[in-house]
């Protein structure tokens, strides 16, 4: 019996397959009058390229990055924003994240650009239209944080910004006067805080809870239930010393959402989760004497080997810093650049 991999722990998760695959030069690909057809007054030629586009990146699962596109990005996160068809809307929507996910992390680099824009398009009441621009919205927040993560921590930290650097631009939209583009925000905020492998930094706590904390006595039910299910996912994350006071401070039926948000939260990280025990609650361990494996008759050594792997693993030692040349190599592979 051999121990398998746990696929499930945090440390042991793969990458993304397409991170495997060869980047694909696109740039040569695209249509020869995506210009002028994304800017016709004629919704069926802007639609007719945006189609061409998706059929494009979605033939394309890792796609190299290039300066075209990202000027091909921002017109169609202003496309989103501006465009008057809810059709050519969607499609937008969905050559972004099909960008986003095939260009993988160096797409992080627009979020500033371009998630503005598209939190001003879910005032639109179509829910299909607010869940093309939501997956929209996760794929780049995937690339922000790090698309999919892998056993070493150390490259995770320099692959990825993260959710800290996401929060700015989500506080204008918090506080816009529009009830759907508050409540769209707080729900891609609140799946960016159940899915984000970095925590809140400690001097955010307070630019977070400080909008959510008017939003709680929000006009409409909707955004009310979302920040308190934000604060909640927050508290699971930070804990819930730093939310004290806020939570002192608040009416007894909001509190009790908040809390009923904390119950149900689940995050992938947590504040100081995981570290070793300090001091004499350490010592108050009792020492385990270790047993020696039963003698079995007849029993190959590539046998003993192998109950010897399931049930007395030899003591794990600190992986020390690769190299700086090593690293640098790594992660240029891992960004596709070489």
């Amino acid at each position: 019996m051999r121990r398998h991999l746990n696929h499930h722990s945090p440390e042991l998760d793969l990458p993304d397959p397409r991170t495997l695959a060869e980047p694909v030069d696109i740039v040569p690909k695209l249509p020869s009058n995506m210009q002028a057809n994304l800017t016709s007054s004629k919704w069926k030629e802007r639609k007719e390229v945006l189609d061409e586009l998706l059929t494009l990146v979605n033939a394309t699962p890792r796609i190299q990055d290039a300066p075209e596109l990202a000027e091909l990005t921002k017109s169609l996160a202003t496309c989103i924003s501006k465009d008057a068809n809810i059709n050519c809307v969607m499609v937008a929507a969905q050559v972004i994240e099909g960008l986003a996910k095939g260009i993988m992390s160096p797409f992080g680099r627009l979020r500033e650009a371009i998630i503005p824009l598209m939190l001003e398009r879910l005032k639109e009441r179509k829910a299909n239209v607010t869940d093309a621009i939501g997956a929209a919205l996760d794929a780049v927040f995937s690339t922000v944080r790090g698309y999919g993560r892998i056993p070493l921590s150390w490259l995770i930290s320099v692959l990825q910004t993260n959710l800290p650097d996401t929060i700015p631009d989500l506080i204008p939209a918090l506080g816009n006067k529009n009830p759907q583009i508050k409540e769209g925000t707080l729900k891609f905020l609140a799946r960016s805080l159940s899915t984000s492998t970095t925590p809140v930094q400690t001097g955010q706590i307070k630019t977070l809870t400080d909008p959510l904390a008017v939003l709680l006595e929000d006009g409409t039910e909707g955004a009310r239930n979302e920040a308190a299910v934000c604060l909640g996912l927050l508290m699971k994350m930070v804990g819930e010393r730093p939310l004290n006071a806020l939570m002192d401070g608040l009416a007894d039926v909001r509190k009790a959402k908040v809390k009923e948000a904390y119950e149900k939260a689940t995050v992938k990280c947590k504040v100081g989760a995981g570290a070793p025990p300090k001091g004499p609650a350490a010592a108050k361990e009792p020492l385990k004497k270790k047993t020696p494996p039963p003698k079995m008759a007849g029993t190959s050594k590539a046998e003993v080997a192998d109950v010897l792997m399931v049930d007395e693993e030899p003591p794990k030692k600190p992986l020390g810093k690769p190299p700086a040349r090593l690293m640098v190599r790594i992660v240029l592979a891992f960004l596709g650049t070489t």
